[in-house]
């Protein structure tokens, strides 16, 4: 239940991120967000490749509320991956 992870503090959050279901994992980056606490910085990065789209969005929006410059760089590698599996995608579609 999602309502659970408003009494989880940052360690919990933390490990929600990488082991709870799809929905809890986008909550919990959003809630690390909000927590303004820097130790999420480095978990929050590594979930930037989590195969989950709503989870690597709240987490983009995350590293953006702790003001995490350090997380610029790969947060606009992301970007450029994510746009070249979209453009394969879309061109495999149009050759079928």
């Amino acid at each position: 239940m999602i309502q659970d992870l408003d009494k989880l503090g940052i360690e919990e959050l933390i490990h929600e991120l990488s082991k709870g279901s799809g929905m809890r994992r986008a909550e919990a980056a959003m809630r690390l967000g909000k927590l303004c606490d820097r130790r999420a910085v480095k978990p929050l990065i590594g979930a930037l490749s989590d195969p989950n789209m709503a989870v690597r969005n709240n987490v983009a929006y995350a590293l953006g509320e702790l003001g995490a410059l350090e997380a610029v760089p790969l947060l606009i590698q992301t970007l450029r991956e994510q746009a070249i599996e979209r453009l394969k995608a879309g061109k495999t579609r149009d050759n079928s």
